[in-house]
């Protein structure tokens, strides 16, 4: 659900990043794993 999708999201990013940061804040590689931490949980589109 998108509610599922929005959990996984944030939770990659305060994994990622530390917490939640300002979007500029977060590099090129950081969202790339964000991406795959989320695709990892919530599963492949």
């Amino acid at each position: 659900t998108d509610e599922q999708l929005s959990d996984a999201w944030n939770a990659a990013i305060d994994q990622v990043t530390g917490g939640i940061p300002d979007d500029d804040d977060v590099t090129p590689e950081q969202w790339s794993q964000i991406k795959d931490a989320t695709l990892d949980e919530v599963g492949a589109i």
